[in-house]
């Protein structure tokens, strides 16, 4: 079976790059200092669930599956990883519209 890509242009650019791109966009969006932190905050959370090395074109749903079981199994509550996946879903959103 297949793993399904989330994204299907070709693109070399990581997670974090595109991750920093979503940022400074938000920023000239008019995104408050806070808000951004916030990003930043959970950015930090998610790598140690997912690899932002890697170029997000390579990013499947089994990845993003494998994600959450890894936050569940590291006893992160329920409403913490609610949150981690509520902005990296604004973040993918974002990804796919720029991109």
């Amino acid at each position: 079976m297949s793993r399904k890509q989330l994204f299907r242009q070709p693109n070399n650019q990581t997670v974090a790059e595109i991750f920093e791109r979503f940022a400074a966009s938000q920023t000239a969006k008019g995104v408050s200092d806070k808000t951004i932190q916030n990003y930043y905050s959970h950015l930090h959370s998610l790598q140690k669930h997912l690899d932002f090395s890697a170029p997000l074109a390579t990013l499947t749903k089994e990845d993003l599956d494998n994600m959450v079981i890894s936050m569940r199994l590291s006893g992160l509550a329920h409403n913490s990883i609610s949150s981690y996946l509520r902005v990296f879903r604004t973040f993918l959103n974002w990804a796919r519209k720029a991109d």
